[in-house]
């Protein structure tokens, strides 16, 4: 789907995975993900499981003002802490796999065509 919006995609555990990526330190995890997220545009946060990695990907985010959208299931309880954060920009609740995508798909596009508008 990002291909198709040209849209470049860091995606962290397919890039450093203790199980396809046992060699990877866990300093050289936490720098490349850091830095990844320093030159994000846009992080988009899976957060229907709690998870401290991801909670430190959202506030390093936050923290360098980059727009944040959430993910999780319908009627799923989620902590209000991460929703709480100022650069959260969209929160999609999903009910299945595909409804995640079509609701995604439809904000990216949107927010893709805003940000080529105000670099125009």
């Amino acid at each position: 789907m990002c291909g198709e919006l040209r849209l470049q995609v860091y995606v962290p555990h397919l890039t450093t995975d203790p199980v396809n990526n046992p060699d990877i330190t866990p300093q050289l995890v936490f720098e490349t993900d850091k830095y990844q997220i320093s030159q994000a545009d846009l992080v988009i946060a899976y957060i229907g499981i709690p998870s401290l990695g991801v909670g430190m990907e959202l506030a390093y985010a936050e923290v360098n003002k980059i727009p944040i959208i959430l993910l999780y299931e319908e009627n799923k309880h989620i902590s209000r802490f991460p929703r709480g954060i100022p650069t959260v920009i969209s929160e999609i609740q999903f009910s299945s796999y595909d409804d995640a995508l079509a609701q995604l798909k439809i904000f990216l596009r949107k927010w893709s065509e805003k940000s080529v508008l105000a670099l125009g």
